[in-house]
């Protein structure tokens, strides 16, 4: 008989009212001014939530809804609020009505549009006056516009209704995997607390990343080659960093893959190239150039190189590992799952920019084909909400970490990969 502590039916039942407590609670801390404390307890006690019900092996179809039930509660709790952590939300509401009343949210920087009366409604206008870095052009991709011109057509200035769609995207991306996941995936992939944080009270678009490149793994799992290689493309229209997939799904399925991504691809882009821009493109190059956030290898070569060859070392070391890694995978078996995660955490040690959210393009990968180093920068990385602590301007004045935040965020990663190795696999 199977202890009362094992119980797979008491973890996800007890396990989900405990952290669906919490994420309530973070929302009514939400729009307080000083709400980070909050943020770590909610996502401590959901984490230890999600490896407690992911414990218990179960491969009950009614477990396995009761797991889905509770992601929902989780999403709800959060999906009101409007976060005082995170502002990037003001930009994707403003790029969503740009796109329906001028076709191009890429030709003007919102700092054009400030004390001038173009009949926005009130809504838009309060968006208008929150985002960060007016005098930049948007950086958000293609894919995400159209999803920020959905809400915005829908209602627009409405957080509320984008994160609607946000988390109705990210539910498809899951349920196309549910043929794939075992038990632990599918609990990790419901239950990841960074991603309710993120995706049902930040509002991130990488809602889209995650279900796109969960499309891509189901259409891999099924042996689809121009359907894999279409959402491939999407995924990297979403972000560039969904391109880490694209070399391995063309090493499977060569022409069929191509052919497809670049068609989809081509899709995104041209629309905003015939208007005379180049979409993303000059806010992304400004960003990777001037920007610093949250850094670790990229922190330590800044250190002992100038800025300009500090960037291009982070760069070569990326391209060059992700090089290494495609060779060995090529000469190998290539009917497994692709083996872009490794890339993407190099990517991400040497970023000049590593911000939480950034690390759930993990998150479909880690679900199918775990590490304890993937788990452990998922873990980590919300530490980078530490940010300004301990300073009197705190966050909205300073966005230096402690000293203590870099080497705590490595030792989570490491104590990840050295509590994976004595964790019992059984999916």
């Amino acid at each position: 008989m199977v202890s009362w502590w094992r119980n797979p039916f008491l973890r996800v039942h007890v396990g989900g009212a405990v952290a669906c407590a919490f994420y309530v609670w973070l929302a009514t801390q939400a729009d307080v001014g000083e709400a980070r404390g909050g943020l770590a307890l909610a996502l401590v006690v959901g984490w230890l939530m999600t490896g407690w019900a992911a414990a218990a092996t179960s491969e009950s179809r009614s477990l396995r809804q009761a797991v889905v039930v509770w992601a929902l509660a989780f999403r709800l709790a959060g999906v009101g609020t409007e976060p005082t952590w995170e502002d990037d939300y003001h930009r994707y509401l403003w790029d969503g009505y740009q796109t329906l009343t001028t076709g191009n949210p890429y030709a003007e920087a919102p700092a054009h549009f400030f004390g001038r009366d173009d009949g926005m409604p009130v809504a838009v206008a309060r968006q208008l006056d929150g985002i960060n870095h007016p005098h930049l052009t948007t950086v958000y991709s293609p894919v995400p516009q159209a999803v920020f011109a959905a809400a915005a057509a829908l209602a627009p200035g409405s957080f509320l209704v984008l994160k609607l769609l946000l988390l109705l995207i990210e539910a498809v991306g899951w349920w196309s995997l549910r043929r794939v996941l075992g038990w632990r995936g599918w609990v990790l992939a419901w239950w990841c607390p960074l991603a309710v944080t993120e995706f049902a009270f930040a509002g991130h678009p990488e809602a889209i990343g995650v279900a796109t490149m969960a499309m891509a793994l189901a259409m891999w799992q099924r042996g689809r080659a121009g359907r894999c290689g279409a959402w491939v493309a999407l995924a990297t229209a979403t972000k560039p960093l969904g391109a880490v997939m694209a070399p391995f799904a063309v090493g499977r399925f060569g022409w069929a893959a191509i052919v497809g991504g670049v068609t989809v691809w081509a899709a995104c882009y041209v629309p905003w190239w015939a208007q005379g821009t180049t979409a993303e493109w000059p806010a992304l190059r400004f960003m990777a150039g001037y920007f610093e956030y949250n850094s670790t290898g990229y922190a330590l070569l800044a250190l002992v190189l100038p800025t300009k060859a500090a960037h291009m070392t982070a760069a070569a070391l990326v391209v060059g590992f992700g090089g290494w890694t495609w060779v060995n995978w090529m000469r190998g078996d290539r009917g497994g799952w692709p083996p872009y995660a490794s890339i993407l955490g190099v990517a991400f040690l040497c970023a000049p920019v590593m911000n939480p959210w950034y690390a759930l393009w993990l998150l479909p990968i880690m679900t199918v084909r775990p590490t304890g180093w993937g788990i452990g920068v998922l873990l980590a990385v919300p530490l980078a909400y530490t940010h300004g602590w301990g300073d009197p301007g705190g966050a909205g004045t300073n966005y230096t970490h402690p000293a203590w935040t870099r080497p705590l965020e490595i030792v989570v990663v490491l104590g990840a990969m050295w509590w994976a190795r004595r964790w019992p696999r059984t999916d």
